[in-house]
């Protein structure tokens, strides 16, 4: 497997730039900054929105302009495959829509001069996409499928303002995303969350966060509950400086909108830097 291998270019100090290859949609499009330390996948981006990322990074060729400090904006066209593919040649071979994806983004000075990000994009997908009842024995397929989301991430408090290396501090995200009830299972979700590091004296580097993820199903997708919800907590463990130790814990209630019994699901996740 090939998850990415791409090249980029900037021009004017990082004022245009541009990246062609297999690469990772989620680098560019939809990150939430203050999203990162969530294990649940809709952390990451919403779950409305076919990008390719993780594990299925695909190929791209995306343009990003950042004409003045507090706006940006990045235009992306990918391979249209919602599941990607794991090789190179399989990359070349498999290639469909295309997904396109437009970013426009304000920065910074968004709550008392603080360090924020709002996002706004819209996408569109030119590959062939069946309706979401899995139980039709005749879906409906359509030539393409749309959607747009909204993201926001918030510094609401450092520790030390003064010191531009010290990240210390409170900082809060939220998401919404939407895509058509009669081509996406998931036509609206809404997720936020917060995160504290250093939230212990003499622990700098740690980390500690809480979210709450919503999806709510298109009524066409044939299942039992309307939503899922899931409440996340974790704490972060910076150890000897290279290592790390995430203790995780998911609630989820109507587990993939299913009549089952609510879910508890215990994780842990461990890192190396070298």
């Amino acid at each position: 497997q090939v998850s990415e291998l791409w090249y980029r270019q900037s021009f004017l100090e990082e004022r245009i730039w541009i990246k062609v290859g297999k690469q990772e949609a989620n680098m560019d499009f939809a990150w939430v900054e203050h999203g990162g330390e969530f294990i649940n996948s809709s952390a990451g981006f919403s779950p409305t929105i076919p990008l390719p990322s993780y594990p299925d990074q695909d190929l791209g060729v995306v343009l990003g302009t950042a004409p003045i400090p507090w706006f940006s904006m990045n235009l992306g066209a990918y391979n249209g495959d919602p599941d990607g593919s794991r090789t190179l040649r399989g990359a070349f071979l498999d290639l469909a829509g295309p997904m396109i994806i437009l970013e426009p983004a304000f920065h910074d000075g968004l709550l008392g001069g603080r360090h924020g990000h709002i996002r706004a994009g819209g996408w569109f997908n030119g590959t062939d996409v069946d309706s979401p009842d899995e139980n039709d024995p005749d879906p409906k397929t359509y030539g393409e499928a749309y959607g747009w989301y909204l993201t926001w991430d918030q510094e609401l408090w450092r520790e030390r303002p003064e010191d531009g290396e010290d990240s210390q501090g409170v900082g809060v995200f939220g998401q919404y995303g939407w895509a058509p009830p009669d081509r996406s299972a998931a036509e609206h979700y809404v997720g936020g969350g917060i995160r504290w590091e250093g939230m212990i004296p003499h622990r700098d580097e740690d980390v500690a966060g809480v979210g709450v993820f919503h999806v709510m199903f298109s009524g066409e997708a044939g299942l039992e509950k309307d939503s899922e919800t899931v409440v996340e907590a974790f704490y972060v463990v910076q150890l000897l400086g290279c290592l790390f130790i995430e203790p995780d814990l998911q609630y989820v209630i109507n587990p993939g909108g299913t009549t089952n019994p609510d879910a508890l699901a215990v994780g842990l996740r461990f890192g190396v830097s070298l």
